[in-house]
């Protein structure tokens, strides 16, 4: 009798990455479940077949191309729900657990997808501390057709699926060089409802630091894919997916616009970033000025009040010459005096 989930792994060629998958996949809380490792022709079958020596439940395939070899595993094992795995997923301990419970209490989905994350392993596996963890779709609420056509934010990992609708829908498509998973996620989302588990990731799709700086290396296949569809959809050939290329198409130059705006609105924000430094510049050339000003005007003070003093002591030796003239002589000296005692720093009579 076979196991009620198919997980698939292909494996990519990096033994510790097979590894480190089938070892989450074998920690699982739901233990109904068997796993077929696919291996491209041309990659080392070695490390699948010691996991398949040492548990029962694992099995090896050979194949070519990524659809294809993902839709030769399926077979490989019929269970009722399936998932794609793959080498660079790894699954908390209840995932499964957690998927299958609710394809067992909602019917009406056609599949169900955990929140996930992207861990960009290290550069130095020495230092495993240094990994990166970013939650992918973390603002979506769910997992809707809407949504997709603008961006997937759900890797194969997450994804569980019922195994007739797989079927139904022909299984991933073998033409595809990448983004066969979002793809068959389109689908199935045309298809019916999606259930999405969105409490914490129960998995991540580990990445390398120079792919996730890469982010973009499918852009042209995502752009090919936008545009059959969207010529099926011309032809009227878009059989359970009408109208489907159109949306396709509209989100891309939307995103397209967006990105347009984004980049205006960078460039306006530099603008502003320079002018803004350089009147600060300025305020602060102007803050010096200032300052300088200041210290001038108080050693031009101590100047006068050094000249008024003089002055005093002369007015002060004339006036004991001269006396019909003291009187007038000590009111000069005194108005001085008393002006330089309001305004400190500042030379008599001026503002």
């Amino acid at each position: 009798m076979s196991a009620r989930v198919t997980v698939v792994v292909r494996s990519g060629g990096a033994a510790r990455a097979l590894e480190r998958a089938v070892a989450s996949v074998r920690a699982q809380t739901h233990p109904d479940w068997s796993l077929v490792v696919a291996v491209p022709e041309g990659g080392d079958p070695a490390p699948a077949e010691r996991l398949a020596q040492a548990d029962p439940r694992i099995s090896v395939v050979r194949g070519q191309g990524r659809g294809a070899l993902a839709n030769a595993a399926l077979a490989a094992a019929p269970g009722d729900l399936a998932v794609l795995h793959d080498d660079d997923g790894v699954w908390g301990p209840t995932f499964l657990e957690a998927t299958v419970g609710h394809l067992a209490t909602h019917p009406d989905d056609v599949a169900v997808a955990t929140r996930a994350e992207i861990v960009v392993d290290p550069l130095d596996p020495a230092h495993p501390h240094l990994e990166v963890r970013r939650v992918l779709g973390q603002d979506e609420p769910s997992v809707s057709l809407v949504s997709l056509i603008a961006h997937n934010f759900v890797p194969p990992a997450s994804l569980l699926i019922r195994r007739s609708v797989l079927d139904e829908l022909g299984g991933y498509d073998e033409e595809l060089p990448a983004l066969e998973d979002w793809e068959l996620l389109l689908r199935l989302a045309a298809t019916g409802p999606v259930g999405f588990l969105g409490d914490k990731p129960l998995a991540a799709w580990h990445l390398t630091a120079d792919a996730a700086a890469h982010a973009d290396a499918f852009e042209h296949v995502e752009l090919d894919l936008r545009d059959r569809y969207l010529r099926e959809d011309l032809a009227g050939r878009a059989e359970g997916h009408r109208g489907l290329g159109g949306q396709l198409a509209l989100a891309h130059q939307l995103r397209r616009l967006g990105q347009a705006h984004q980049d205006h609105l960078d460039a306006v924000t530099t603008d502003l970033k320079i002018e803004l430094g350089r009147v600060r510049g300025e305020v602060l050339m102007m803050r010096e000025t200032l300052t300088e000003l200041q210290e001038d005007f108080v050693v031009l003070s101590d100047h006068v009040q050094d000249a008024v003093a003089r002055t005093a002591e002369l007015v002060g030796a004339l006036a004991a010459d001269r006396a019909p003239h003291r009187s007038l002589a000590r009111r000069a000296v005194g108005r001085a005096s008393r002006a330089l005692r309001r305004r400190p720093g500042q030379i008599p009579g001026k503002i």
